[in-house]
């Protein structure tokens, strides 16, 4: 008898009615929590947009021109740079456009939030607090699959970057020193 009365409290007190200013004040928290999920996304994203790209490219570039060397210019600690260099080259190149991806799809969900934003500020959602569910789920989800996905492409650049940093000039000063580029 006691459950059935304490459950009857908690839905009278569910249904009763709350303030318009209650509702937005509850909304806007809620924006509040995926801006602050969202800014953790973009701290992620310490290359500019089509940096690793023309990283891969350049790389690319370097690798093919790596093709004319002859096998006795090379010590065995330079043809190793190769071999890791190569490593580094098929990394970049499956995460080059993932990344590009990553920082177009967190500004999708930039615009999404601030348009959300805007319009439970504006009162929009105070009396459609179902619409406003919906659309916050919507970006929730959004928001949820960019964060991951971002995480892994980050996680896979973080982990070759510094075999890059230390190879990149040694690989191309020894290409530029072994065949000169044609002017």
């Amino acid at each position: 008898m006691t459950v059935l009365l304490m459950f009857g409290l908690i839905i009278s007190s569910c249904t009763e009615s709350t303030s318009p200013e209650e509702k937005r004040t509850a909304m806007i928290s809620k924006v509040d929590s995926l801006w602050g999920q969202l800014n953790a996304v973009r701290q992620q994203f310490t290359y500019e947009m089509d940096e690793i790209e023309e990283r891969k490219e350049e790389m690319q570039q370097q690798l093919i021109r790596a093709n004319f060397l002859k096998e006795n210019q090379l010590t065995e600690e330079q043809k190793l740079w190769f071999i890791q260099y190569e490593s580094v080259a098929r990394i970049y190149k499956g995460v080059g456009q993932q990344y590009k991806n990553c920082v177009l799809n967190a500004e999708n969900v930039f615009y999404a939030l601030k348009g959300l934003d805007s319009q439970v500020k504006k009162g929009k959602y105070d009396e459609k607090v179902d619409e406003f569910r919906a659309e916050y789920a919507e970006i929730q989800k959004e928001l949820a699959e960019c964060a991951e996905e971002t995480t892994d492409v980050v996680s896979r650049l973080s982990a070759v970057e510094p075999t890059y940093l230390r190879l990149g000039d040694n690989v191309e000063s020894l290409l530029n020193e072994l065949i000169p580029e044609s002017k």
